[in-house]
């Protein structure tokens, strides 16, 4: 077992009910999710459970006691990351637990959640007994009491009620948290101990969730709209309470949009105030300004991180981020003013009407950047990939010969100049779009990629061609994830036709 800090060795009683939470990806990233935290400690919080980890690098057994995740009375996953639906698979099938729901026979029930699973439920309904479709806080507990009453009928118990789809549900509406209550957010946190851990300790805290913005890219920021954001006299309770707890001096910040916060300078402020240092995660240039940037920098935070998403300004305005590359420039002398050290950009290549000449500009952003300043750059790299429940969820991804001439351009561009620029496969990025987008029948390519296929492979042998699944969308057709009460197709539609217009005017006034 890992050296860990907080972790809870809960055996229970005799009419406990013992639930498997199973987090099928790296064990830094488990430790990085305040969501799998907070359900870990909320559901041992109560005398009738007990909740053990299980996370796809560290085998079959739990973390904290060595239970078998067959021996469980209900297994809950928590997916971030549509690929890691094979790595859930995998988890299940290494510790004698059947994937398929027909063949499980109800015992373990297996219910998974997370922005993808509650985006599109579809291609998990062969899989889960049930996906949880929205936010712990209100869902968790209706949970938990159908789990104490009969776990082996979990799936009928929750079948048709809001926020829990099942195979057979028509219609599922999203359950959203209308204020963030403190009981669900972990105080103290499992840490990491020992030379094992060079990412060190820290504090996560949750400020906000969702976003206000709807940049039409962005799922997360789509469907969960609008933001809650913490009070922040929470804020402070989990600060003042949580850095002595978990032994550290450093709070990183979960947030969408930090400073959409109304109370985001008082948050900065009351860090300051006790000496700790923060991580705050990407930020919009147009919520940045010189005394923020010093603040962050009084933090102790060094690099910067912002997402520009495009290196064309008109693409960048349809999108939702109306930056010009003056102000990018004018952000990146003042952190450095301030003192920064290094600047993580984000872009996109790929998107819906960017033309040829999208690497190229990126590339003049970055050395305009790069002569304007002495920080460190280094650039992170995606295909446009275009997700449910989004204005761009009709379009499709871009042919992976052009994607891969692109970051070639942009490789060769910048990587002479010392300018580090890391790409996300575009084959990875089709599999990912194909499962977002797909249905029940994606269950076919996941069980065949974790039984050790390439993901080009797997959907080969189903008998699926990858380029037309992360194509463009009639949108005439049935989605999948329409089956989720969430944003209204009509007001995406409207939203995409406001994206298109964007780029028309601005190429007819040039």
């Amino acid at each position: 077992m890992a050296r860990e800090l907080n972790v809870v060795r809960k055996r229970g009683g005799p009419g406990s009910v013992k639930v498997g939470l199973i987090y099928p990806s790296t064990y830094e990233a488990s430790l990085a999710s305040l969501a799998y935290q907070a359900m870990y400690y909320y559901i041992n919080s109560l005398p009738d459970f007990v909740a053990e980890r299980f996370v796809h690098e560290r085998g079959p057994l739990g973390l904290d006691l060595g239970s078998r995740m067959s021996s469980m009375d209900v297994l809950v996953a928590s997916v971030h990351y549509e690929l890691d639906y094979a790595n859930l698979v995998e988890m299940l099938e290494a510790a004698g637990v059947e994937p398929l729901r027909d063949r499980r026979r109800s015992r373990p029930p297996l219910l998974v959640g997370g922005p993808p699973a509650a985006a599109n439920p579809a291609p998990l309904s062969d899989i889960a007994d049930v996906v949880v479709v929205g936010d712990a806080e209100p869902l968790l507990p209706r949970l938990l009491e159908a789990a104490a009453s009969s776990p082996e009928r979990l799936a009928d118990e929750l079948a048709g009620r809001d926020g829990f789809f099942s195979a057979g549900v028509e219609r599922v509406r999203l359950v959203r948290a209308d204020r963030l209550p403190l009981e669900f957010h972990p105080i103290a946190q499992i840490q990491p101990e020992g030379p094992e851990a060079p990412w060190g300790r820290s504090l996560i805290v949750e400020s906000s969730r969702g976003c206000s913005r709807l940049c039409k890219f962005c799922m997360e920021g789509n469907l969960y709209f609008p933001a809650v954001h913490r009070p922040l006299d929470q804020v402070r309770t989990i600060v003042e309470r949580g850095l002595p707890e978990n032994r550290t001096n450093r709070v990183t910040f979960y947030s969408l949009s930090f400073f959409d916060h109304p109370d985001a300078d008082a948050i900065l402020e009351l860090l300051l105030d006790v000496g700790a240092q923060a991580s705050l995660p990407s930020m919009r240039l147009d919520s940045l300004d010189e005394r923020r940037l010093e603040a962050i920098s009084r933090l102790g935070q060094r690099t910067l991180t912002i997402a520009p998403e495009s290196g064309s300004c008109p693409l960048r305005r349809a999108l939702g981020k109306p930056w010009g590359r003056d102000d990018l420039l004018r952000v990146a002398r003042a952190a450095e003013s301030a003192g920064f050290e290094a600047l993580k950009l984000y872009y996109m290549i790929g998107l819906p009407g960017e033309g040829e000449g999208s690497a190229s500009l990126i590339a003049d952003e970055v050395m305009a950047i790069r002569k304007g300043t002495r920080l460190r750059l280094s650039l992170s790299v995606t295909p446009f990939m275009p997700k449910p429940h989004t204005p761009l969820q009709w379009s499709g991804m871009e042919d992976p010969s052009s994607l891969a001439s692109k970051a070639r351009a942009l490789a060769s561009a910048l990587r002479p100049e010392g300018i580090r620029v890391d790409f996300y496969s575009e084959r990875l990025a089709m599999a990912q779009v194909a499962i977002a987008r797909g249905g029940r029948e994606m269950s076919c390519p996941i069980l065949r990629r974790a039984r050790g296929r390439s993901w080009e492979r797997a959907f080969s042998e189903c008998g699926m061609d990858l380029l037309r699944l992360s194509g463009p969308l009639d949108r005439e057709a049935h989605l999948p994830w329409s089956v989720v009460a969430a944003q209204p197709p009509e007001r995406l539609a409207k939203l995409a036709d406001a994206y298109w217009a964007e780029l028309r005017g601005a190429s007819g006034a040039s």
